[in-house]
């Protein structure tokens, strides 16, 4: 959760940089740039997808 707001996005951490963002699988939403004044908590960890193929009719 950032600031109260929940994302199912990927943690990138630059360690020599010094910044956080989180980046989306979708090409279509630009990365979160985490700052010193947001509040970030993660919740867990996604361990793989699923999606059940519906024939065409």
């Amino acid at each position: 959760m950032l600031n109260n707001d929940a994302f199912c996005k990927r943690l990138h951490i630059d360690h020599d940089k010094k910044f956080v963002e989180l980046i989306s699988d979708n090409p279509d939403y630009q990365p979160i740039i985490v700052t010193k004044n947001d509040n970030l908590f993660t919740m867990g960890k996604v361990l793989g997808t699923s999606s059940k193929a519906v024939p065409d009719k």
